[in-house]
This record gives structure tokens, sequence and C-alpha cells, in this order.
């Protein structure tokens, strides 16, 4: 499929409303630390789904099922609030359609989680970053050739 088409499939107002309701829920929840870990999950997937990839989306979810906690305990009041900051901004920078700005933040923030004692995640999510990186690498190369 050309660029520009995918391009515009990319992020529909349903996927942006479905972000800024996540948020929204998870600052309700924020001194539940069980409902707000799974709405902090439940936006990590969100967000994949908003880029309508699905090999994101599965490997999201792969992730997920096998490093996600159902109980945060690095969680603290200073930690939820900041990662509703990053979420919140985020959703923004996808709905101005942004995606370097969105990339650079999400390396922030899974930098983030890795110095939060979460290591195996931060170093799984990084290593399926530069597998695709490298993959979009290689194809961009076949095409040249």
């Amino acid at each position: 499929m050309p660029r520009g088409r995918a391009g515009r499939r990319q992020r529909t107002a349903e996927d942006i409303a479905r972000l800024h309701e996540l948020n929204t829920q998870a600052e309700r929840q924020i001194d539940n630390v069980g409902a707000y870990t799974r709405l902090g999950r439940e936006f990590h997937l969100a967000v994949a789904e908003a880029s309508h990839n699905r090999v994101l989306v599965v490997q999201l979810i792969s992730l997920q099922h096998v490093s996600w906690p159902a109980q945060n305990p690095t969680l603290t009041p200073q930690v939820a609030r900041r990662i509703l900051a990053v979420h919140k901004e985020l959703a923004s920078l996808i709905e101005i359609r942004d995606p370097a700005g969105a990339r650079r933040l999400m390396d922030d923030h899974v930098k983030m989680i890795g110095t939060r004692r979460v290591p195996s995640i931060a170093r799984r999510m990084e290593r399926n970053a530069i597998a695709a990186d490298r993959e979009s690498e290689k194809t961009r190369n076949q095409d040249t050739n």
C-alpha cells in the first residue's frame, strides 16, 4: 500500500476519543493501583491500535501477556502522576499527527519504565523498536535496488 494511503488510515477520531477517555478514567483511579495499572495497559494497547498496524498490536498484546504486572509494585502517587502526564501528552501528539514527537516521548517513557526496576519490559520494547527500524531500513534498501 502506498505510504500516503496508509497514513490517511491512521488515528481516527474514535482512536483519539478512546485515548482521552482512558486518560480521564486513569485520572479518576490514580489512587487505585490495580485499576490504574489496568488502565495504563489499556492505554498502551489503544496507542498501538491507533497506529492501525496489526503487527504492532499483536506484539504489544504478547508482551503484555508475559510481562505486564496486574498490580504495579513500583507505582507511587508521584510516578502515577508522571505517567498520566506522559499519556496525556502522547494522546495530544497523536491527535495533532506528530509521529516524531510521539516516538521521542515514547522512547523517554520506556526509559523511565526501565529505571523503575522493570528492565525486562524496557529491554524488550527497545529490542522490538530496533528490530522494526532495521526491518524498515532493509525494506527501503530493497525498494531502491
